[in-house]
């Protein structure tokens, strides 16, 4: 037999450890490994679950603050240009479909006049109030002024 064909059946490596005493052998099994680790995922998990629902409902704030823009700014351009309160309203909710349109409600502002603004000031009234929007000091209400020239036709 040559001896690239000898192959050692067990091999076994020493690891420093720390906190032990030369020649000192090491008493974790891997049962124990399995139990630390199994102690830290439990840990661990609650603070993730934790952190992923934050994150959820952040961005279902972010989602609906900026629908309640632009839902303000459709309105917007409609009261610019017209009177029409039913045509206001049905250009904002078009633009935010997603939000609850029996919440979203819009309040015209200004006069249609040769240089003045007329804005519209949508309110979207949340169907209740959680933990986290009381935890980060969210009202249960989300309100977004917009304004714009006014066209007036000659």
């Amino acid at each position: 037999m040559t001896s690239s064909s000898r192959v050692k059946s067990s091999v076994k490596i020493r690891s420093p450890k720390p906190f032990s005493s030369p020649g000192s052998e090491c008493t974790f099994s891997r049962r124990t490994e399995v139990g630390q680790s199994t102690v830290e995922f439990a840990l661990v998990l609650p603070l993730a679950v934790l952190l992923l629902t934050g994150a959820l409902f952040a961005l279902v704030e972010v989602r609906d603050r900026v629908l309640v823009v632009h839902a303000a700014r459709a309105a917007a351009r409609v009261a610019a240009s017209s009177d029409d309160r039913g045509a206001i309203e049905d250009a904002g909710r078009r633009a935010a479909p997603q939000l609850a349109g029996e919440r979203l409600t819009f309040e015209v502002r200004g006069e249609r006049k040769v240089g003045s603004l007329v804005g519209v000031v949508a309110r979207y009234e949340r169907n209740r109030s959680s933990g986290f929007t009381s935890l980060f000091g969210l009202g249960r209400e989300i309100s977004a002024l917009v304004m714009l020239p006014a066209e007036v036709a000659d």
